[in-house]
């Protein structure tokens, strides 16, 4: 669960209406990150951005290490999974 609750939808930016829109035809719903950064609206757009230059495979990470990277960020934060 985030520690912010996602903004509401009559917040939200034109620009940033438009990348979770994005964000929602690559993956299929709307995802909490991108939900709760709404609070910040020149955030999203960056975020996209982000995970778009990541998923085009030059940057990828093999599975193991990418899962390494996962539990260790989850635990710097206190991520309880």
């Amino acid at each position: 669960m985030a520690r912010l609750p996602a903004a509401p939808e009559s917040v939200r930016s034109m620009a940033t209406r438009f990348c979770m829109w994005l964000m929602r035809r690559v993956m299929g719903r709307d995802l909490t990150p991108y939900r709760v950064a709404a609070h910040a609206p020149r955030v999203v757009p960056c975020l996209v951005a982000t995970n778009m230059a990541f998923e085009t495979g030059r940057w990828a990470l093999e599975p193991g290490l990418r899962k390494l990277i996962h539990l260790r960020v989850a635990s710097i934060i206190g991520c309880v999974f």
